[in-house]
């Protein structure tokens, strides 16, 4: 309880001082591995009902 003015100053000085400086002109980000494979599309709203239901994890194990 005791540090919790502490910290809103130090939260306080910090951001100030963050908006002092000027943001980057561009960020990179590397990736390293392949992106993963997008799930499949979920069926149309009335084939919920209709169709056949989904393979349950077991199913699918066997």
């Amino acid at each position: 309880m005791l540090l919790l003015p502490f910290r809103y100053l130090w939260w306080l000085i910090t951001s100030l001082l963050r908006s002092f400086r000027r943001p980057p002109a561009y960020v990179v980000f590397i990736l390293e591995e392949s992106l993963p494979a997008l799930p499949d599309p979920p069926r149309p709203f009335w084939q919920r009902f209709t169709g056949r239901p989904r393979l349950s994890v077991k199913e699918l194990g066997e």
